[in-house]
């Protein structure tokens, strides 16, 4: 049950780096409160998900094990990804780019973690 949990926080948190992302697209910016606060979450998010599957162990597929490896490594990443926000100033242009590759992470990530969590 708590690796439920873990899963359905985690998708939470990919979903808001998608709006976060897209907001940042249409309006050509990203606050930087927001943003640190959303990369500690990532980063608390991904802890909390490895911590449970080390505690699930061999209860699940090594599938579905390695999925969540990778969506740990995906949630660390759009952390870093958001404390560069608050820690560097970025032109307009890298702005984008930056929502850009934050967007696809949270959607690819956010689509995996549908997809688990439609399968258990």
């Amino acid at each position: 049950m708590e690796l439920t949990n873990a899963i359905a926080r985690a998708h939470g948190v990919t979903l808001a780096f998608r709006e976060l992302a897209n907001d940042a697209i249409n309006q050509g910016w990203l606050p930087k409160t927001m943003a640190t606060v959303m990369s500690g979450a990532a980063k608390q998010t991904a802890l909390e998900l490895d911590r449970q599957l080390v505690k699930t162990g061999s209860e699940i597929s090594p599938h579905r094990a390695k999925k969540l490896k990778n969506v740990c490594a995906d949630l660390e990443a759009l952390g870093d990804l958001a404390g560069l926000v608050a820690q560097c100033h970025f032109t307009d242009k890298n702005t984008m780019q930056l929502a850009l590759v934050l967007g696809y992470t949270a959607e690819r990530t956010a689509d995996i973690l549908g997809r688990l969590e439609d399968a258990h």
